[in-house]
């Protein structure tokens, strides 16, 4: 759990959440929120990221009405544990949510979806396995080019398309992690950032504060303050 003082959250916001980017397979971006910051949660807090997730993606990266799923075991309604549950019947009340269902964690990259809720332990573990299995998959590809000849000349044929894809999934390009949901503009960066990673981090603080963000989140998250944390 994160301890983020009242003072520094955006009014109504019961905690702060992450929200890195990943790209799809079709080109698209789907934030993840959240990734790490709040390991507990309530229905509230699942309602309240998505609020914080859907305005971030619309107005950051020109996104109308994103597509928001919670992640969950099952795609059916009735999967998953209480709080998921609740936390669906509740997303599925909240008018400025375009919530569209239960999302299984193997759909995450399709393409279907532009914002994932979810615990901050699920959320983490989804990021860095989906960042993890990525990078494996282009090291193995890597050795086994290297294992043929006829596998190296095959490779210099389409030494373009594997940059771009390496590019593609490089996560430096993305920029970093926001926290949403406080009263001013944070971006947490990769540990590894290089200076294009810090230039997109940058990048994106820039978008919040000139699209007035964090005063768009509290307009919304005002609205259902009534829920129970």
């Amino acid at each position: 759990m994160m301890l983020c003082p009242e003072s520094c959250r955006i009014p109504g916001v019961i905690r702060p959440a992450f929200c890195p980017i990943l790209p799809t397979i079709h080109g698209g971006l789907v934030g993840i929120c959240d990734s790490g910051a709040n390991v507990e949660v309530t229905p509230a807090h699942l309602q309240q990221f998505a609020i914080m997730g859907s305005l971030y993606m619309e107005n950051v990266y020109g996104i109308s009405k994103p597509r928001v799923a919670l992640l969950n075991v099952g795609k059916e309604a009735e999967k998953g544990d209480e709080l998921r549950q609740k936390a669906y019947q509740l997303l599925c009340e909240t008018g400025c949510v375009n919530f569209t269902g239960n999302m299984e964690s193997r759909d995450l990259l399709a393409g279907n979806y532009d914002l994932v809720v979810c615990d901050g332990f699920s959320g983490n573990v989804l990021v860095k396995t989906t960042e993890g299995t990525a990078l494996e998959l282009f090291r193995k590809l890597k050795r086994d080019i290297n294992s043929k000849f006829i596998y190296k000349l095959g490779a210099l044929l389409m030494l373009g398309m594997f940059r771009q894809e390496k590019n593609f999934f490089d996560y430096q390009n993305y920029g970093g992690s926001v926290l949403i949901g406080t009263s001013k503009v944070i971006v947490k960066g990769h540990g590894s950032s290089n200076a294009k990673s810090i230039e997109k981090c940058i990048e994106q603080a820039h978008r919040m504060e000139t699209c007035s963000l964090n005063s768009k989140i509290e307009t919304e998250i005002l609205k259902y303050e009534h829920y129970d944390a």
